[in-house]
Order: structure tokens, then C-alpha cells, then sequence
């Protein structure tokens, strides 16, 4: 999780030079939302992407910019199938640009690696709000019976891990 921190730490140079005033995030309201670990502590499915790690990442870098750049995310009230569906439907040349996975050595032909359980949420979101998502560089149909096990009401680890987050469970089970 500490890849996120990093990267808004990587961008204080560029604000300064575009002076810029904001780094603008997208981190959605799944990220909020905190539950117990095995270990009894609580914590969230990212922590630098909450609400409350992204306070102390702008209290950060304010201190590092002179109080001159703040961390946000316009996003943050939104779940991820509301941003694919306002992403999709309103902002669709926007849509090429989102990436779900950490697959950051996918191919320059594709930005998703399509073998991971993000990438199957983003097609099943896609094609929920009935937008096709080989537009975006989805090459394969990960509704196939191979892709099961990526989709948390079929993969009992996957329930378990977001069962605990009271907040989720719509979203999960859908």
C-alpha cells in the first residue's frame, strides 16, 4: 500500500515546477471502510487510500510544499461501480486511461493484465452498465469458467477477506 504515498511524494516535484496546488487521487469509497485483521488490529483493504491515510499524506505534504500543494480525491464518495458507470457513460474517452490492477508490467498492447480478480471486477462492472469492454483493451471474455476463481462469490478466500467489511458486502456479492 505504501505505492500510493510514494507516487504523491514522486509528484511534489512536478507541482512545484507546473505550480501546481493539488494532487488529485482516485480513490473510491471501498477505501474507507475498516475492519479487524487476523492479528486483532484494525486497519482497511489500503490504507493510504483512506480517508484517514490520505489525511496524513496531505498533512505530509503540505509540511514538504510549504502549504502550498493538498491531496484530494474528488471521487471519494463514489463506489467503484458508480465511478465505471459515470466513467463510461460521461467521460468515455477517459476510459482507456483506468487501470485496476498492479500489473504494472502489462504489455504496451494492453493496460490489463485480464488474470487477476481487479480486472475481472472492472469487466464485470463494465459490462453491468453494459459497456464492452474490449473497447478498452479487454481481449478476453473473463466470464469464462476459468476466471471463477477471481470472482469472490465463487472464491471463498476472496468472500472471507471483504465478508469482514460490513460496507462492502453488496458490492462484493454483486
Amino acid at each position: 500500500s505504501h505505492l500510493i504515498t510514494s507516487f504523491n511524494f514522486l509528484m511534489l516535484p512536478f507541482t512545484h515546477f507546473y505550480k501546481a496546488k493539488y494532487i488529485v487521487m482516485g480513490n473510491e469509497n471501498s477505501f474507507d471502510f475498516p475492519f479487524i485483521n487476523k492479528e486483532g488490529f484494525e486497519t482497511y483493504i489500503s490504507p493510504d487510500q483512506s480517508s484517514v491515510g490520505m489525511k496524513k499524506q496531505n498533512f505530509m505534504i503540505s509540511l514538504m510544499s510549504n502549504n502550498n500543494v493538498n491531496l484530494t480525491s474528488v471521487i471519494k464518495p463514489l463506489s467503484e461501480l458508480a465511478i465505471t458507470k459515470i466513467l463510461f457513460n460521461r467521460y468515455k474517452e477517459l476510459g482507456k486511461y483506468r487501470i485496476t490492477c498492479d500489473s504494472l508490467d502489462t504489455s504496451k498492447e494492453s493496460r490489463w493484465c485480464q488474470n487477476c480478480q481487479t480486472c475481472c471486477d472492472a469487466f464485470l462492472f463494465m459490462k453491468a452498465i453494459n459497456f464492452d469492454p474490449k473497447i478498452v483493451g479487454f481481449k478476453k471474455d473473463l466470464f469464462r469458467k476459468e476466471y471463477r476463481k477471481y470472482y469472490s462469490l465463487f472464491n471463498k478466500k476472496i468472500l472471507d477477506k471483504y465478508k469482514k467489511i460490513k460496507e462492502m458486502e453488496d458490492e462484493v456479492l454483486f
